[in-house]
């Protein structure tokens, strides 16, 4: 008796797995499409990189990494968040997005070209800003393609158009690093690697722009004073802004407490595993997000247990494999000169293996106008990072003492966050 009723339940357990994989299909075919075209760029990154890390020191990639991580903000500033409203509000809101997204990235432009002016004037004697002063121009242009690109992209997520994205992600990627190559052989140092991201960023913008009229998405109806818009600016603008401080203070501090050498090792290990983490990000999260919005306009139950195991298991597989590679392969495969970035690989997959899971379905939380949530998510985050940079500050930490601590206070943060999307999920899906 306690057999038929243990195969009845089993089952039982084995039908409900079926319908659940049954129902949630279209979100394993999106992100499968995604997933492929992210394969291709891996694949080609790796086979490109120990090339590029031979024709670049540790140095170019410091004075990059300032570059990159500048204009990272002034997209998110510069865009004023609507670009995250085209993907999540309504379709008459998401037209009106863009065109504020579009205005905002014109009137960004104009005010950054002769900001940037005025800093090249000032005295900047920091390690790693000297890049800035020499090259000031290059800053205000990386942001208006970056942004543009980030706001097109996110018209193509709301179309579903996943299989365009994937061709544009690899289109992109592979377009900066085929430069990197051709520009480093000329002899080009870290100048080289920013006017690659440009180019690359400049003709992924015009691709997706085929077909569709600039005319065309200015004039696109919608109410732009919209009550649904002005959360945007509000709540998820300090968010996303707060999101991105919180990892790119401690490469700020890196760069002024230590050397731009030690910088520009810690920046290729977080791209090298951030190249893993973007390519799962971006295939997941676009389909999660409408995965979630779709059974929220039509008001279906979420499976939301299955989603985030299923996420957890894919994240520890991938980032525990990477933590278990020893420090001598990446030596070797990158050159002698970029030692010790095993050691920064392994300690950043220890955050990325929950990071996934966080990143994944931290846009869900303003599809159920959860943004708030996020926005003192992240003030905490950003808060423990002060925290540990004064400590470290104060006590004269090792780079690999305070690159630790950070990680740690980095699983902390997102072991956090991911109670808090979980509840908030909850609680809005019912």
């Amino acid at each position: 008796m306690e057999r038929k009723k243990s195969n009845q339940s089993s089952s039982g357990f084995l039908n409900q797995l079926k319908s659940i994989l049954k129902e949630e299909s279209q979100v394993l075919k999106g992100s499968g499409k995604l997933l492929s075209g992210r394969i291709a760029i891996i694949l080609f990154t790796l086979l490109l990189t120990p090339v590029i890390s031979r024709l670049y020191s540790p140095e170019d990639y410091g004075d990059f990494s300032i570059y990159s991580t500048i204009v990272h903000v002034m997209v998110v500033v510069g865009t004023l968040s609507y670009p995250l409203a085209i993907i999540s509000s309504s379709k008459r809101n998401s037209l009106s997005a863009l065109r504020l997204s579009l205005k905002s990235i014109f009137m960004s432009l104009i005010i950054s070209i002769p900001s940037f002016y005025v800093l090249t004037k000032l005295n900047l004697e920091l390690t790693g800003l000297e890049f800035i002063k020499k090259w000031w121009y290059l800053f205000p242009l990386g942001f208006a393609f970056s942004a543009l690109l980030f706001t097109l992209k996110s018209v193509a997520q709301r179309e579903k158009a996943f299989g365009k994205i994937a061709r544009i992600n690899t289109l992109e990627s592979g377009l900066a690093k085929t430069l990197n190559i051709i520009l480093g052989f000329t002899g080009l140092t870290a100048i080289g690697l920013v006017i690659s991201d440009i180019i690359s960023r400049l003709i992924a913008s015009l691709v997706l722009l085929k077909g569709k009229g600039i005319n065309r998405l200015f004039l696109a109806g919608g109410n732009e004073k919209s009550v649904d818009l002005k959360e945007f600016p509000r709540v998820a603008l300090p968010s996303e802004l707060l999101s991105l401080l919180s990892n790119y203070l401690a490469i700020w501090f890196i760069a002024v407490n230590y050397s731009t050498e030690e910088l520009g090792k810690y920046w290729l290990a977080f791209g090298l595993a951030s190249l893993i983490l973007h390519a799962m990000t971006t295939s997941f999260q676009p389909v999660f997000t409408q995965r979630i919005l779709d059974a929220k306009s039509q008001n279906n139950s979420i499976n939301l247990n299955f989603l985030m195991a299923g996420l957890g298991v894919i994240s520890f597989t991938v980032f525990i494999i990477l933590i278990l590679i020893p420090e001598k392969f990446f030596t070797l495969y990158l050159g002698s000169r970029w030692q010790g970035v095993g050691v920064y690989i392994n300690l950043i997959s220890l955050w990325f293996i929950f990071y996934f899971v966080d990143q994944v379905l931290e846009h869900s939380l303003f599809v159920f106008k959860k943004g708030k949530f996020a926005l003192w998510a992240n003030a905490l985050d950003v808060t423990v990072q002060l925290l540990i940079i004064f400590i470290a500050f104060q006590n004269n930490f090792t780079l690999y003492h305070f690159i630790g601590l950070f990680v740690l206070a980095k699983v902390f943060i997102s072991i956090i966050r991911l109670s808090f999307i979980n509840i908030s999920l909850r609680a809005a899906s019912q």
